[in-house]
């Protein structure tokens, strides 16, 4: 199993400056570079190499070279700090869904905008369920991985356009968090457990 790196030392809030954003990067690519195995796989997906900065922000879409729906700088970041597969699974549907947001928002109508955003919703709820487990209770993977899609001013537009409209997320049931997964879970009953005993613990 791969080693990953602690998110402690790339927790950084960057909210779309380039400068925060290429600090963060800069972390994984340094672990990625140092990797021994130049073709890691991650849950059965090989790794993309690291992307050309000048031509994977030339567009809103970037580079994609592997071709499962997630930008290549944040395919890396993803493998090399989620904790867990299911982690990593989670946060990946979060990242799929966040590049959809964006390619909607190249040219946005009312209703695949209402579609992405439900869809985006639920990743959400999904991705809460597994970080619960893995981390302590106020984490903010989800908005890392939304910020790492705005670190462009052509991207943060293009999210933009998608305000034009209101929309609404899916419903929520907070209590079964895992039932809005769009991923294989492995060892779920194992992961009920253990989900149940963090919130236990929260609340003591």
């Amino acid at each position: 199993m791969k080693k990953l790196v602690s998110l402690a030392f790339i927790l950084v809030f960057f909210g779309g400056c380039t400068s925060e954003y290429d600090k963060t990067m800069k972390v994984v690519y340094d672990i990625k570079t140092r990797d021994k195995d130049k073709n890691p796989i991650f849950d059965g997906e090989v790794e993309p190499p690291i992307p050309n900065k000048t031509k994977n922000e030339e567009t809103v879409l970037g580079i994609d070279s592997n071709k499962n729906g997630i930008r290549d700088d944040v395919d890396i970041w993803i493998n090399r700090t989620a904790r867990s597969s299911n982690e990593r699974r989670a946060m990946r549907e979060v990242a799929r869904e966040e590049q959809k947001w964006l390619k909607v928002g190249i040219n946005p109508t009312r209703k695949e905008v209402n579609e992405v955003a439900v869809a985006l919703d639920y990743a959400a709820i999904c991705l809460n369920f597994f970080t619960t487990i893995e981390r302590e209770r106020f984490n903010n993977i989800f908005d890392i991985i939304l910020d790492l899609h705005s670190n462009t001013d052509l991207r943060i537009k293009a999210k933009k356009r998608n305000n034009q409209f209101s929309y609404n997320g899916g419903e929520r049931n907070f209590n079964e968090e895992y039932k809005y997964c769009n991923i294989v879970i492995e060892n779920l009953e194992s992961e009920i457990t253990r989900y149940n005993i963090k919130i236990q613990e929260r609340r003591k």
